[in-house]
């Protein structure tokens, strides 16, 4: 497994890198700039997708959360998915400006805390190293980490890259490159690391269900996994928003009252997603993503770096299209159905072959 992350993140490093340079020199969100690639029709289609692709990552950790509170505070139910929605959609009405001031403190907390019940776990339970069993299948090993990590969060980076300072300020790119790639890896990789050795002595991966059956410490150190989960998940139902809104800006025009409207009616889904138990059926969920995101991904970047790149200017991707070819891109949408056919032929080892 550790093998398998840190081969995943070599590989996704790159994609990631690229996205976000996309979001320092051109800042708009990435299903904007996919207009050129695929044209208006084709960004359409993939902001509708990818609109209902967050709200499935937000359910998941809505359920997530609501799991760890409910079994903290003995009050099974609703009642505490619909809490963590809530929280997480009023995060997000506020927007990127204020959910990056809660993530700085968030940040630390969900270090000291998942830390603190890491240590709890080591030293109360007899832990012994996982044996794997069989050979292990390499391709399906890699394409399901980078899709439930680096990759599922490339075309997000952009998103929000747009906001940290431009190219034209500082040209040392390096720190920029690496870091979204990096700080996703290492939460992969210590909290993968942590949940198997969990699962192995305790039978369940969730350190942070520990803390109902630790007094005061454990219940503030599960609280602030609970409030992380929050940290992370936010920035599934932002890029929703911003998604259903690219998608609705193709074919009307903006008003002031789409932005608090779709994060509302986004947030609800989500969390019905988390009450009916969609962690369920995450295999499933992850299968369809990769099928879809992985040439979407690699065709933007392709795209980005041989043909729209220091070419591109922000009032180009406003501009309506005035043909039917500016609707749908020929070269992309074929290279997207090869594309989805090598991720979805099963005698194919994956998508990680694209």
């Amino acid at each position: 497994m550790v093998i398998a992350i840190l081969v995943a993140f070599l590989i996704g490093m790159i994609p990631a890198g690229i996205f976000s340079e996309m979001g320092r020199e051109l800042p708009l969100t990435a299903l904007i700039v996919a207009r050129h690639t695929f044209g208006w029709g084709g960004a359409f289609v993939f902001s509708i997708f990818f609109t209902f692709v967050n709200v499935g990552w937000f359910g998941l950790n809505t359920e997530v959360g609501g799991q760890i509170l409910s079994a903290i505070f003995h009050l099974h139910g609703e009642f505490w998915f619909w809490a963590v929605g809530v929280i997480q959609v009023v995060l997000v009405l506020f927007g990127m400006k204020w959910l990056e001031y809660f993530y700085r403190y968030t940040s630390a907390i969900l270090v000291v805390c998942y830390g603190t019940l890491s240590v709890y776990l080591f030293t109360h339970f007899h832990v012994r190293v996982p044996q794997s069993i069989g050979k292990t299948p390499w391709g399906g090993a890699l394409t399901t980490i980078l899709i439930f990590s680096i990759l599922s969060w490339t075309y997000k980076i952009s998103t929000v890259f747009r906001f940290a300072v431009s190219v034209q300020k500082i040209s040392h790119r390096t720190r920029y490159f690496l870091a979204p790639s990096i700080g996703i890896v290492l939460a992969v990789l210590l909290m993968g690391v942590v949940g198997i050795f969990s699962q192995e002595a305790t039978g369940n991966w969730n350190v942070a269900l520990f803390g109902s059956s630790i007094p005061v410490w454990g219940v503030v150190a599960a609280v602030g996994v609970a409030l992380a989960v929050v940290h992370t998940n936010a920035l599934n139902l932002y890029p929703s928003t911003v998604d259903l809104l690219a998608a609705l800006n193709t074919i009307k025009t903006a008003s002031q009252w789409e932005q608090p409207v779709a994060t509302v009616a986004l947030g609800v889904l989500s969390t019905l997603l988390a009450i009916y138990g969609i962690i369920d059926h995450v295999t499933g969920f992850l299968n369809i993503l990769g099928d879809f995101l992985l040439p979407f991904t690699f065709i933007m970047i392709a795209d980005w770096l041989w043909v729209q790149r220091k070419r591109a200017e922000v009032k180009a991707f406003f501009t309506p299209p005035k043909t039917w070819a500016e609707w749908v891109s020929i070269p992309a949408f074929v290279g997207g159905i090869v594309g989805f056919v090598l991720c979805f032929w099963p005698e194919l080892p994956s998508g990680i072959l694209l």
